[in-house]
C-alpha cells in the first residue's frame, strides 16, 4: 500500500506547486489581494536602495540640517547617509531586532547634551588650574601625536575663550574638538616620576574634565538616539513613497503576508480559504526558516480540524 502510494505521488509529481516563500507570498497577496488588505495591481520593487536613500536624505534635512546642535554632532562624529543607510538595514532585517540599550528620544538626548555643555561652559575656570599644574617644577608634558600635552596646554586659552563665548544649543565643531581634547587631559602628564602622576591624577578630578567626558558620553547617546529616529522616521517615509507608487518590497512580501494570517481583519477567512487549496505544504531547508514564514504555513497547514499536513526537511 505504502508502495503504490509513493508510485502515484510520483505520477503526480508534476501536479506540486513548488516556489520560494517569495513566490508564494506574492502568489497569496496578488489572487487574494482583498483579504489580505492590499492594493489590486501593486508591483514588486526589485531594488528599493534609491527609495530608501531618498528617505534618509529628506530625514538629514528636516531633522538634523536645521538643528545646529545635531549638525556639529553629525560633523564631529562624521556621520553620513551612507553609513545610516548600512544601520538601518541592520536594524530592519530581521522584526526581533531591538537596540539594546534602548536609546531615549532624539529630543531627550539632545536636551541633556545640552546640559553638559551648560556644566562645560560652568567650569571653564579649572582651565587656569590645568595651567598652573602643567607649569610645576618637575611636571612633563607628553608631546606623542597620542597624547599630544604640550600642544594641548598652548591651546587653553584659547579653548577659555571659545567655552567662555559658547552657546550650549549651538555648539561648533571646534567644541567637540575639545571636548575631546579635555576629557584626555589626565593623559598629556608623563607618568614617569612620581610628580608626573600625581598632576594627571589631580587633573582627572577637575570638574572641565570630567564635564568634558559627560559630553562625550552624551554625543554617543545622541548617534544612538539618530540611529533609532532614522530607523523610524526614514521608514516612514519609505513606506508612504511605497504606498503612493503601489510598490511593495521582497521582504514586504512576507510581512503583509504574516500580518495578513496573524492581525488582519480577515486572518480566519484568508487562512482557511487557503488551507482548502493546498492539502499539504512541505518545507525543504527548514533550518532557514525564520519565525514570521513558520507562522504563514502553520496558519495555513496546522489548522482546525486538519493540522499536522505541514512538514519540514532540514
Amino acid at each position: 500500500k505504502a508502495l503504490r502510494r509513493l508510485r502515484l505521488a510520483l505520477h503526480d509529481s508534476d501536479h506540486l506547486a513548488v516556489s520560494t516563500i517569495h513566490s508564494f507570498c506574492r502568489q497569496v497577496l496578488t489572487t487574494e489581494s482583498f483579504l489580505c488588505g492590499m492594493p489590486s495591481g501593486f508591483e514588486v520593487l526589485p531594488d528599493p536602495v534609491q527609495l530608501r536613500t531618498d528617505a534618509v536624505k529628506d530625514t538629514w534635512r528636516a531633522d538634523l540640517a536645521t538643528d545646529t546642535a545635531l549638525a556639529a554632532v553629525a560633523a564631529s562624529g562624521n556621520w553620513s547617509v551612507k553609513q545610516d543607510l548600512k544601520d538601518w538595514a541592520l536594524l530592519t532585517q530581521s522584526p526581533s531586532t531591538r537596540m539594546d540599550p534602548e536609546p531615549p528620544s532624539l529630543e531627550e538626548a539632545r536636551e541633556r547634551l545640552i546640559q553638559s555643555l551648560e556644566s562645560l561652559q560652568v567650569a571653564r575656570p579649572d582651565i587656569r588650574l590645568i595651567q598652573q599644574i602643567a607649569v610645576r617644577d618637575g611636571v612633563q608634558l607628553n608631546q606623542s601625536s597620542r597624547n599630544p600635552g604640550q600642544e594641548s596646554v598652548e591651546r587653553l586659552d584659547r579653548w577659555y575663550e571659545q567655552l567662555k563665548a559658547l552657546q550650549p544649543a549651538s555648539p561648533t565643531l571646534e567644541t567637540f574638538d575639545l571636548v575631546r581634547r579635555l576629557a584626555n587631559a589626565a593623559s598629556w602628564f608623563s607618568s614617569r616620576s612620581g610628580i608626573g602622576k600625581a598632576a594627571s591624577t589631580e587633573v582627572a578630578t577637575l570638574g572641565i574634565v570630567l564635564a568634558a567626558a559627560e559630553v562625550k558620553s552624551h554625543v554617543w547617546s545622541i548617534g544612538w538616539s539618530w540611529l533609532a529616529h532614522v530607523r523610524e522616521a526614514a521608514g516612514r517615509r519609505f513606506h508612504r513613497s511605497l504606498r503612493h507608487n503601489n510598490n511593495v518590497t521582497y521582504d514586504d512580501l512576507i510581512g503583509k503576508l504574516h500580518e495578513a494570517l496573524s492581525q488582519g481583519p480577515n486572518s480566519a477567512v484568508l487562512g482557511q480559504r487557503l488551507a482548502n487549496q493546498w492539502k499539504v505544504g512541505l518545507i525543504d531547508e527548514s533550518q532557514d526558516t525564520d519565525s514570521r514564514q513558520l507562522d504563514i504555513f502553520r496558519a495555513i497547514f496546522d489548522r482546525g480540524k486538519r493540522p499536522g499536513r505541514l512538514i519540514l526537511v532540514g
